[in-house]
């Protein structure tokens, strides 16, 4: 079961989500047959991640909602795996109600949200639903929290993509904000995202959209002359430099 979910993490940092959750799949079924009830939970919440990223969402929000359900991922990462995966999903359908609360209930039940690399998933997390709402002011406040803790060495080593996520956020948020009178700002915050990203980096779903939904704003609040001169000047900036333009 190791070497299966071992193997799907590696197909999924890939972008290979279909190799992935058949890996997981392998490996939950080894799982069933040990009795390893705790190790099914933290497999399926993947599998139900892996299975959102290949055209079945309606099949990974159901493992994921048995996973949070079940008891056995409560004391393991499952439950929140789960909870960060869906609340993610359910943000980008515009069901940000439900989203919201997945992130209330994993604040409150998982005892280490609050240690750096956590807290700053979350805090991104929150930065992208409030964005989805267009609730721009609040979703650039939390997406300053949220790159703050980026700043890490333990967030750098586990998720040195979660910047420019977080960066992809605050572009959103810059185009809309103020009438769009930040959206220079925010076309520079994209292209310091990009500039940002591992070389062979796989976006996910999420990733996409936000990034595709930051250029269609940018783009309309600016024109595309003034998006493509904006862009330029970002693609330069350190990660300090494009955080204080959020």
């Amino acid at each position: 079961a190791e070497a299966f979910s071992a193997r799907a993490e590696a197909y999924e940092r890939k972008g290979r989500h279909d190799l992935a959750a058949a890996d997981y799949r392998a490996a939950i079924e080894i799982a069933e047959r040990l009795g390893a009830r705790a190790q099914q939970s933290v497999l399926k919440a993947r599998l139900g991640s892996a299975l959102m990223e290949t055209g079945h969402p309606e099949q990974g929000e159901v493992l994921l909602h048995e996973v949070i359900a079940g008891q056995e991922g409560a004391a393991n990462e499952a439950m929140p795996a789960a909870r960060l995966f869906l609340a993610g999903w359910l943000a980008m359908t515009g069901r940000t109600t439900e989203a919201r609360e997945q992130i209330r209930l994993l604040r409150e039940q998982f005892k280490i949200a609050h240690f750096v690399i956590f807290d700053g998933f979350i805090l991104g997390l929150e930065a992208f639903v409030e964005v989805a709402d267009d609730c721009y002011e609040a979703g650039l406040a939390k997406v300053r929290l949220a790159l703050e803790r980026a700043q890490d060495p333990l967030s750098q080593t586990i998720a040195p993509h979660m910047p420019a996520m977080y960066l992809h956020v605050a572009a959103v948020a810059l185009a809309g904000a103020d009438g769009g009178s930040r959206a220079r700002d925010g076309a520079r915050c994209l292209a310091a995202g990009d500039a940002l990203l591992p070389h062979n980096h796989a976006p996910t779903t999420v990733e996409r959209e936000t990034r595709a939904r930051a250029a269609k704003a940018l783009r309309a609040a600016l024109g595309d002359e003034a998006f493509e001169a904006a862009y330029e000047e970002g693609g330069g900036l350190s990660p300090r430099e494009a955080a204080a333009l959020v």
